[in-house]
């Protein structure tokens, strides 16, 4: 009898409790306790059985150099002088275990008061019934994380903003923000539907250009787009709001046309056409950055130069005086009207015109002063003998 009851006394001491204590999970957990109602703690669900009964457990933190930085539990409570009377009613009292709460939870503050620093934790429960045995589930990864992601967006210029064809066919967002393990960035249009998107995991985001095509390379309608990005991390942390706001896409084609009227004229000669006729036109100013009208001599030097800006040219007359005031050479001239767009377009055509200050010259002699056209074979025709300088057309009267 006495050997049985050596045997089982021995078989309690050695018996391990039995901790459930929600650990199923195996990968590192990751918190952020700001007060923002996200992942702000860790919470466990825990079980402890035994077949006696749990005087003491305990929940602890530790940091990455095995550091206990904080412990939450519960024990057994004992009279610290033990008289006759106590040690009598705690012999006859049913024994009693602890109160195992159905779940521990973290809120990322240490035993000294202070918030955890951003950083790796482990976290384990122990627990021991009234034989002393104890029980110690394996320690477990939590990653405390306050630290959101960083993203700095540069704001273009507003004349940068509009794009879509000639020198602007792309639009460059600058940008750079911390490593993550996802940043995510989209286009919308203005009713909120998302046409183009970007991704960069387990990096930085990096700059990019946009050429005004969806995700399947097919270019967008013209209109008016936003950009923004941002990233969440484990830990639920947000990164603050970046965009770009009032993107152009703007690739409608311009044309323009130039109607040159009165060529070949005369300038300050007081003789025929005395005004060259110009009118400019436009498909569309919308957009219009500038415009200029020049005359180039056969040398291709510029004589003569009209310019303006955002609003389309009326149509004028011509003078034929270059820049400095002085009267166009006679000869062939080409007259170049350019101009370009916010959007990166630019437009142009040339036409022709002659200037011509000098009159016809012209000089007439006969072969003789009668003639007889009888048939009889003596002076029956006459000859005229004509010089002149070379015109478009000449005209010669009997």
């Amino acid at each position: 009898m006495k050997f049985m009851t050596k045997k089982i006394v021995g078989l309690m001491l050695v018996m391990l409790i039995i901790i459930s204590a929600g650990f199923a999970q195996k990968e590192r957990v990751y918190i952020s306790p700001n007060n923002d109602g996200v992942q702000d703690e860790l919470i466990i669900p825990i079980k402890i059985t035994d077949v006696r009964y749990i005087k003491e457990w305990s929940f602890i933190i530790e940091d990455d150099k095995g550091n206990i930085v904080r412990t939450i539990g519960n024990k057994e409570k004992r009279p610290e002088k033990l008289t006759f009377k106590s040690f009598w009613t705690q012999l006859i009292s049913p024994k009693k275990g602890v109160v195992v709460p159905e779940s521990v939870m973290w809120n990322g503050f240490l035993d000294s008061g202070e918030l955890a620093q951003d950083g790796l934790y482990y976290y384990y429960l122990t627990a021991s019934d009234d034989n002393d045995n104890v029980s110690k589930t394996t320690p477990l990864e939590v990653f405390v994380d306050n630290t959101p992601p960083e993203i700095t967006l540069v704001q273009p210029k507003e004349s940068d903003k509009i794009f879509g064809a000639g020198n602007k066919p792309t639009i460059s967002i600058s940008q750079k923000g911390s490593k993550e393990d996802l940043w995510t960035a989209s286009l919308v249009d203005v009713s909120g539907y998302k046409v183009k998107t970007w991704t960069w995991e387990n990096t930085s985001p990096t700059n990019i250009d946009w050429d005004g095509k969806n995700d399947l390379e097919v270019a967008v309608p013209e209109g008016v787009y936003s950009y923004s990005i941002g990233a969440i991390d484990k830990a639920g942390n947000k990164s603050k709001d970046a965009r770009i706001d009032n993107i152009i896409y703007d690739a409608i084609p311009r044309s323009l046309n130039l109607l040159v009227n009165g060529s070949p004229f005369s300038p300050k000669t007081g003789e025929g056409r005395q005004l060259l006729s110009i009118v400019p036109s436009m498909s569309s100013s919308s957009g219009l950055l500038e415009w200029n009208i020049v005359v180039k001599n056969a040398d291709n030097k510029v004589v003569k130069k009209w310019t303006g800006a955002n609003e389309a040219p009326e149509p004028f007359d011509y003078d034929g005086l270059s820049s400095s005031s002085k009267v166009l050479e006679d000869g062939d001239y080409q007259i170049d009207f350019n101009a370009s767009y916010n959007n990166g377009q630019s437009a142009s055509i040339l036409r022709k015109f002659t200037v011509d200050t000098t009159k016809p010259r012209a000089s007439v002699r006969t072969s003789s002063e009668i003639f007889s056209p009888d048939g009889d074979g003596n002076l029956d025709t006459l000859t005229i003998f004509q010089t002149a300088s070379k015109e478009k057309a000449w005209t010669g009267i009997i």
